[in-house]
């Protein structure tokens, strides 16, 4: 009996710390208005995209002597439903590759999600990014 309790008690903990956790991905009260006011512009769409950076640099390879081009885009995705499915493809050719994608929710936390390399299948290489439940919040999606 004397284990019950403190087991009792770090299983209630453990709980509510996950019930704290599961409610700071809630949209604000601003993210559901805008929400709002962009799904009755955009009807048919579940997604946005609300900002959108691509910085180029260039730089020459000593070992090869070629100039290499370095292209980092970061796109902030804003859903406008109340669950949203999207799928983000980028296309690169053989004598590129990608090097890190990131994504984050609004908090700049990771998140986890899916690689579909269709390389095989296609002549022009993609990568499909797939993500899910989306609930009226921005998350930023970074390639480089």
């Amino acid at each position: 009996m004397k284990l019950f309790a403190p087991a009792m008690t770090l299983s209630l903990l453990l709980l509510l710390s996950n019930t704290v956790n599961a409610q700071k991905d809630k949209p604000t009260a601003q993210e559901v208005s805008k929400a709002k006011t962009l799904k009755e512009k955009y009807e048919d769409e579940d997604v946005v995209i609300s900002d959108k950076k691509t910085e180029i640099t260039f730089s020459r390879n000593s070992r090869t002597n070629k100039v290499e081009v370095r292209e980092e885009i970061t796109t902030t995705f804003f859903s406008i439903a109340s669950r949203a499915d999207i799928g983000y493809s980028t296309g690169y050719d053989n004598e590129s590759s990608i090097e890190t994608l990131n994504l984050t929710d609004k908090r700049n936390k990771r998140i986890a999600w899916n690689i579909n390399d269709e390389a095989t299948l296609l002549s022009l290489f993609s990568i499909t990014i797939t993500v899910s439940n989306m609930q009226n919040s921005p998350f930023h999606y970074k390639a480089i």
